[in-house]
């Protein structure tokens, strides 16, 4: 058997490293821009997943708007617009 020391393997590894020190480089820059937008992703869709249950317990309706939505008219009837007095029509010839 081969007596493996830490001598004997600085060698070997430094050319190894020596050789792909810019595959590495790039790797662990894709790792980390990886790792950052799965991160704010993650953190983005939980602020919207809490914000979803808040909303959906609450089960009182506005009278208000009710009233407002009771008020509108329907596309049908015609309706005349308000035009200002004194302020020409810029569609009129």
């Amino acid at each position: 058997m081969k007596n493996l020391t830490l001598a004997s393997l600085k060698l070997p590894l430094s050319k190894f490293f020596r050789r792909f020190h810019t595959i590495f480089f790039f790797l662990i820059i894709v790792a980390g821009l990886a790792y950052s937008v799965f991160s704010v992703t993650e953190l983005f869709t939980k602020a919207s997943d809490t914000t979803s249950q808040q909303t959906a317990t609450s089960n009182s309706i506005d009278t208000s708007v009710v009233e407002r939505i009771k008020a509108l008219k329907p596309s049908s009837e015609a309706v005349e617009p308000v035009i200002p007095a004194g302020r020409p029509s810029p569609f009129s010839e």
